[in-house]
């Protein structure tokens, strides 16, 4: 009897763990929606160019607000009317999600030294933070820990870039991401056209899943004092 009240509890527990909502959801399309990133979430984004040596700052284009996992492009965004493309996707692996941000021109996001009458000597990508505002990504589940990476695309090829983050409770955001430095020549002879963001995460299971682990923790509870009690007044007897 012990033996048979064994297998039941844990095929039980099999069946609990099989049916709980698994970390990755799918939409009812079938297509895989966002494990960490809040579905159909938007965040705001710009690029700035400053000067090294006097430290002004300016906004080479607006501050966009885009949709997570939704190709965008800005008609005449950047500094020299050209469009501005931006992807973001998120992807899932056995232990780890990665976010990754691209935002890119068919032209060079500067062609003339100056802007304003001040002399571009670096560049930086900005989302959901700094020049960008407040409107961050929204995250489904908070996030303790992360790996960073940052990259520029240009005309001699990429050079990598230490991208400064703030993860929130519930959000994520990042700025200063120097794509380049020129020191005090200017920028535009660099022939900047992409910046690429990534920030990889240790997969974590939601609270629903935890919350439905749990309910299947207690109705195994409850059967197992429910038996003991029936075999107690059976003995009794």
């Amino acid at each position: 009897m012990k033996k048979r009240f064994f297998f039941l509890t844990l095929s039980t527990a099999a069946a609990i763990l099989a049916a709980a909502p698994s970390a990755h959801a799918y939409g009812d399309s079938g297509i895989a929606m966002p494990h960490l990133v809040t579905p159909g979430d938007t965040f705001s984004f710009d690029i700035s160019g400053f000067n090294t040596t006097s430290g002004n700052g300016f906004l080479l284009t607006p501050k966009e607000t885009a949709t997570f996992n939704v190709p965008q492009t800005y008609t005449a965004a950047g500094p020299n009317g050209q469009d501005i493309s931006i992807t973001s996707s998120e992807a899932v692996g056995a232990t780890t999600t990665t976010d990754t941000f691209v935002v890119s021109t068919p032209t060079n996001f500067l062609t003339t030294a100056t802007f304003s009458g001040n002399t571009i000597t670096s560049l930086q990508f900005d989302l959901g933070a700094a020049n960008s505002g407040s409107n961050t990504i929204s995250l489904v589940i908070p996030i303790n820990s992360y790996t960073a990476t940052g990259s520029a695309l240009y005309s001699g090829g990429n050079i990598s870039a230490t991208p400064i983050v703030t993860l929130g409770t519930g959000n994520l955001s990042y700025s200063a991401v120097e794509g380049v430095n020129a020191g005090t020549t200017a920028i535009n002879t660099f022939a900047v056209r992409q910046f690429t963001f990534a920030i990889t995460y240790t997969n974590v299971p939601e609270p629903s899943t935890y919350a439905f682990v749990g309910a299947g923790v207690l109705a195994l509870g409850w059967l197992t004092a429910r038996r003991n009690h029936q075999r107690a007044t059976v003995s009794a007897v």
